[in-house]
C-alpha cells in the first residue's frame, strides 16, 4: 500500500482500496506467469487454469469453456485430465501461460515465460502474448534483466567479450547495446507505446560511458529492490547517487 499521492487505474483512485478491492483487480486484471509455475499439484491442468477464472466469479460451464480453448492453445488440449507432476517442464509451463491468458488481463506479468519451452512452442507462445498486445492501450514495458550476485561471478570473462566490453566502455555499456537492438526492432514494429527496462549496475559499478540508450529504453542503475522504490534522480538514495557520480 502506498502512504501518499495517488494511483489511478483506467480513470478509477485507488487511495481507498481495501484488500478485497485489490484481490478483484488482481483476479480480473492482472495475469502473472511465474518461473516456477506455480501450479496446484493434486488438480488436473484444467482445474489449474479454472482456478483463476473461478476467483474471477465465472459460472463453471464457461469456465471449462474458457480454460479448454486456453489449453488448446498453447497445445495441450489433449492433456486437460494430467496432474502437473505427470508433466515436463515446459509442459507445466504452457500450463501457467494458460492461466494467465485465461481471463484476457490488461496486463500480463512473466517472468521468463519462454525460458523451459523449445523453439518451435516458445514462438507459439510469443505469438499468443502478441496477440494480447493492444496499441491503443497506455505504455507497456518489457523488462530485461541479466543475474546479478554481486561479485562479477555471472559476467563473463571470455576475451571475446572483455573486448566487447572494452568497445562499450563497459559490461553495463554492452548490456545497453543489446538491448538498444531489441528498442529498434520493437519500435521497428510498430509498438510505439511500448519502453524496454533493464539494468545496468552491479558489473562495474558505474553507468554506460560510449553507449546511449534509445528513447524508448529505461535504464536502472542500482539494485531491483531499490530502483522501484524511487525515481532515477532522488538523491535520498546512497547507492544511487554513489553510481551517478
Amino acid at each position: 500500500r502506498y502512504d501518499s499521492g495517488d494511483l489511478v487505474i483506467n480513470g478509477i483512485s485507488t487511495r481507498k482500496y481495501s484488500d478485497r478491492d485489490w484481490d478483484s483487480y488482481r483476479n480480473h486484471s492482472v495475469g502473472f506467469v511465474f518461473q516456477s509455475y506455480n501450479l496446484i499439484p493434486h488438480q488436473t491442468v484444467l482445474q489449474n487454469v479454472e482456478l483463476a477464472l473461478t476467483l474471477s466469479g465465472v459460472n463453471k460451464s464457461e469456465r471449462k469453456a474458457r480454460a479448454t480453448k486456453a489449453l488448446q492453445d498453447v497445445g495441450l488440449g489433449d492433456q486437460l485430465n494430467k496432474k502437473p507432476g505427470e508433466m515436463s517442464g515446459g509442459q507445466m509451463q504452457r500450463v501457467a501461460i494458460a492461466r494467465a491468458l485465461v481471463n484476457n488481463p490488461d496486463i500480463i506479468l512473466a517472468d521468463e515465460p519462454t525460458g523451459a519451452l523449445d523453439t518451435e512452442t516458445s514462438v507459439q507462445i510469443m505469438e499468443l502474448l502478441k496477440e494480447k498486445h493492444d496499441p491503443e492501450k497506455s505504455l507497456q514495458i518489457i523488462s530485461l534483466t541479466q543475474g546479478d550476485s554481486g561479485d562479477n561471478a555471472k559476467m563473463c570473462q571470455c576475451e571475446n567479450c572483455k573486448k566487447i566490453d572494452d568497445e562499450n566502455g563497459s559490461h553495463a555499456g554492452t548490456m545497453i547495446t543489446f538491448v538498444n537492438r531489441i528498442a529498434r526492432e520493437v519500435k521497428a514494429a510498430g509498438y510505439d507505446n511500448v519502453a524496454i527496462d533493464t539494468f545496468a549496475y552491479r558489473y562495474t559499478r558505474k553507468a554506460p560511458l560510449k553507449v546511449v540508450p534509445e528513447d524508448n529504453v529505461i535504464v536502472r542503475l542500482c539494485t531491483i529492490e531499490c530502483c522501484f522504490s524511487h525515481a532515477l534522480d532522488d538523491e535520498s538514495c546512497e547507492e544511487n547517487v554513489a553510481l551517478m557520480a
